[in-house]
């Protein structure tokens, strides 16, 4: 009789230790979703650059190894601002992570593979966002690169990050993040109703004026830098085969992706620009063994002027600007308005959405 009450004393016991460590992993979980981002975002550096723009969400460097990701994007801030990485996720089915330099260059990617292959990031795919600054020349880079190094280390090496490490195999691979940029919907139908003879008057204006821009400061400043003698562009082979070894070593298909600038820096860019992109895709061709796909140019996507307004996404700026535009005086313009290189979140979903809509068959193949 003591044999079998003992008996089952002990196998009510197991059965409370294992409902208590069944709890305990509910609730870990559950904390672990609703505050891990909120500790995170705040712990970040924010005096990093890196950190804090793109490091407080799912498209983030110092967040790419808790996503784990399937798609890795990277490129200049050019390049983030194109894509809706929401959008992405969603019609790809596949983790998105992102690391985004500004001023990045393929001098930079040595930095950047660097640091992926010490968080053991083998992704499916590496989408590279070529904007017209990814292969311009060594002497306009490589300032950069040697920024980049800095920044990625100091990620890398974080108080936070490192303490971090104890539970980062409970988190790698979750949905813990928002994307940075939200879209603003109120924004995008405004845009979507303004016309474009419009929005191009007020653009011309803002050139023939030479007004202020955001990113570049204005239109002569622009001109005369891509001009320049010095604004050239090269194949950087010895880069290029470091990044392609990658590519062959951790068997990813690399994607070449032009991104979209505005109208008035393609007009200055595109003839030198395009010919040296067959020249880089056909040296990947043969470095990568035909694991490169290349999305050549953007002419189908009528990409206007009219996405590269409001690129901050800031409400204020868009009231302002409501006004701006159905009165043009001079007093109450804002260089926000307008942004000769980087899109809005508006441009950003229609370039994904025709963007997927072309090559979608590249990741439906890898989901069967």
């Amino acid at each position: 009789m003591n044999f079998f009450l003992k008996k089952k004393s002990y196998n009510i016991f197991n059965l409370l230790v294992i409902g208590l460590i069944f709890t305990i992993s509910v609730i870990f979980t559950v904390v672990l979703d609703k505050y891990f981002p909120y500790f995170f975002q705040h712990k970040l550096d924010k005096q990093n650059y890196y950190d804090s723009l793109y490091g407080n969400s799912n498209t983030g460097c110092s967040t790419i190894e808790y996503v784990d990701p399937e798609i890795v994007f990277i490129g200049d801030s050019t390049g983030y601002h194109s894509w809706d990485f929401n959008l992405f996720e969603k019609k790809t089915k596949k983790r998105i992570g992102a690391c985004f330099l500004q001023g990045f260059s393929i001098l930079s990617s040595e930095h950047l593979i660097n640091f992926l292959q010490k968080k053991n990031i083998k992704p499916k795919f590496i989408i590279l966002s070529n904007s017209y600054r990814i292969f311009l020349n060594k002497k306009i880079n490589e300032g950069y690169a040697e920024q980049h190094k800095k920044y990625l280390n100091e990620i890398e090496n974080s108080k936070y990050q490192k303490n971090f490490q104890i539970i980062s195999k409970y988190v790698r691979g979750k949905k813990l993040f928002k994307v940075t940029i939200p879209v603003n919907k109120e924004i995008n139908i405004f845009l979507d109703n303004v016309e474009t003879n419009k929005i191009n008057s007020i653009v011309k204006n803002i050139i023939l004026q030479n007004k202020e821009a955001s990113g570049y400061k204005n239109y002569k400043s622009l001109k005369q830098k891509f001009n320049d003698k010095n604004f050239y562009f090269e194949q950087h082979e010895k880069d290029l085969i470091f990044f392609c070894n990658f590519v062959l070593n951790n068997k990813i298909k690399l994607i070449f992706a032009n991104v979209p600038i505005s109208k008035t820096i393609e007009n200055l860019v595109h003839k030198k620009k395009n010919e040296n992109d067959i020249r880089i895709f056909n040296y990947l061709k043969k470095c990568t063994n035909n694991q490169v796909y290349f999305n050549d140019y953007l002419h189908n996507y009528d990409l206007n002027n009219k996405y590269f307004m409001l690129t901050n996404n800031k409400k204020n700026n868009y009231l302002k600007f409501k006004e701006y535009i159905l009165n043009p005086n001079d007093k109450k313009y804002d260089p926000g308005y307008f942004d000769f290189s980087h899109m809005n979140r508006y441009g950003s979903e229609i370039f994904t959405k025709a963007w997927l809509e072309k090559n979608y068959s590249l990741f439906k193949i890898e989901n069967k």
